[in-house]
């Protein structure tokens, strides 16, 4: 009887709100920047938006700890956190210049966009496409998504000019944005404008391309017959005139 009783008793006093804060510990960060995202083992659907200073309570023991800005690539690092004790990290954030434009390096190795997005893949249409992901539908004109890490196909659909099918590839903390359009921008539509039709070819626009091409053929056909019907009769008046 003695060993239960004894066990019980553990349990009480594990149960304890001073013995529970004796079971963790405090993380404070200071960084270069107003405003961090803090990821704690990797749990990115509860980050934390921290100030220089401020600290986290967090279990004693070993944690993965990521800290995002909008003006940084990502820290990543693995403290071990002590009971009853406060671990102050002053984090070492490389910024960009204010007003700069993020590189390529800043969106693949930022997980900023990612936690501000609330997802890992971001697809953008026209405003009239419909967006299929994996053969489902997932919204108009923008899709986003929160999912698992892998490769995905990704299809628009736009009843008037076509679709396009694409396989991309995202990461579960990263921010995948991928544009696909049907329609052309203006700038396609007056390249090909001089041509007979070539404007709404480039819009989908089939029919109204057809008729425009039919219209025109139409046009050269008569002009050319009408020039040899009156060019003939202008050459019989010459030769009389010359008789």
């Amino acid at each position: 009887m003695t060993l239960p009783i004894c066990r019980l008793i553990g349990l009480l006093l594990l149960a304890l709100p001073g013995v529970a804060r004796a079971q963790s510990g405090y993380l404070k960060l200071t960084a270069p920047v107003d405003t961090m995202l803090v990821v704690i083992d990797d749990d990115l659907a509860h980050f934390h938006r921290l100030t220089s200073g401020d600290s986290l309570e967090l279990s004693a023991g070993p944690h993965r700890i990521a800290v995002a800005s909008r003006r940084s690539l990502d820290f990543i690092y693995r403290p071990t956190i002590q009971s009853g004790r406060t671990l102050t990290t002053a984090v070492p954030l490389t910024l960009r210049k204010p007003g700069s434009k993020p590189d390529v390096s800043y969106v693949f190795q930022s997980s900023y966009p990612r936690l501000v997005w609330g997802g890992n893949l971001l697809v953008v249409s026209d405003y009239d496409s419909d967006i299929y992901i994996d053969g489902r539908f997932a919204g108009r004109g923008q899709a986003k998504l929160d999912t698992v890490a892998g490769a995905y196909r990704v299809r628009t659909e736009n009843a008037t000019a076509g679709s396009t099918e694409r396989r991309v590839v995202v990461r579960r903390d990263r921010l995948w944005v991928t544009e696909m359009f049907n329609k052309p921008d203006q700038a396609q539509v007056r390249h090909w404008s001089w041509l007979p039709g070539g404007g709404q070819i480039v819009k989908g626009e089939r029919g109204k391309a057809t008729a425009m091409i039919g219209l025109t053929a139409a046009g050269l056909t008569t002009a050319i017959v009408g020039d040899l019907i009156f060019g003939e009769t202008a050459a019989d008046r010459d030769n009389r005139d010359e008789d």
